[in-house]
C-alpha cells in the first residue's frame, strides 16, 4: 500500500474503468456505464492527485508490481451523521476483489484520517451494488440514502458509516 503518484494516473484510470464495466454491468443501465467510462482517464486523474485538497490522499494496492486497486479519500463534500471523512472512490479489479485488498484500502484510509485528527468516516454505495455486504462486514453503518441521478436515470445511495475507526486502524490478525 502507498500513496498514489501522478505517474500511476494511467493505472489509476484503467483500474476503474475495467471496474466500473465489471461491477456495474447488471446494476447500471449500459448507456449510463458507456457514457461515464469516457470521463474515467489519466489525465483526469493526473490532476486531481496533483490538486489534491489538504487532507485527501489517494492510496494504491499493487500486486507483483501493478496497480490493482485503489481509494480515494478525503475531507467530507457533505454532511453525513457528522463524520468528517469520506471516501471517495475504492476500486478493485474483479480477480483481486475477496482478497484483502479492498479491506487494506478501507484500512489505509482510515488511518490516513486518523494521522489528520479525523475519527469518522463514510462513503456511498449503490443501493444495487453487492458490496454493500463489504462494508457492513467491516462493521459500517447504513446512515443515510439519497438519489443521485447518472444520464437519465436516478439512483438510490447508502451512506456507510463509522463513528470510531478504532477497528479499522488496529493491525490486521
Amino acid at each position: 500500500m502507498r500513496a498514489a503518484t501522478r505517474a500511476d494516473a494511467a493505472a489509476i484510470a484503467r483500474v476503474q474503468l475495467e471496474t466500473w464495466r465489471t461491477t456495474y454491468a447488471g446494476i447500471l443501465p449500459l448507456d449510463v456505464i458507456n457514457s461515464h467510462v469516457s470521463e474515467l482517464n489519466g489525465p483526469a486523474w493526473e490532476r486531481r492527485i496533483a490538486r489534491a485538497t489538504p487532507g485527501a490522499a489517494t492510496w494504491i494496492a499493487e500486486r507483483s508490481r501493478r496497480i490493482v486497486g485503489f481509494a480515494s479519500c478525503g475531507p467530507a463534500r457533505a454532511e453525513v451523521e457528522r463524520l468528517d471523512g469520506e471516501i471517495y472512490s475504492l476500486y478493485v479489479l474483479q480477480k483481486h476483489q475477496r482478497r484483502g485488498v479492498g479491506r487494506e484500502l478501507v484500512r489505509e484510509c482510515a488511518r490516513h484520517f486518523v494521522r489528520h485528527g479525523v475519527f469518522g468516516l463514510f462513503l456511498w454505495v449503490l443501493r444495487a451494488n453487492r458490496a454493500r455486504m463489504f462494508y457492513e462486514a467491516l462493521g459500517g453503518e447504513a446512515l443515510a440514502e439519497k438519489m443521485e441521478r447518472l444520464g437519465n436515470h436516478e439512483f438510490a445511495e447508502i451512506a456507510y458509516g463509522w463513528r470510531d475507526l478504532t477497528a479499522l486502524v488496529a493491525p490486521a490478525d
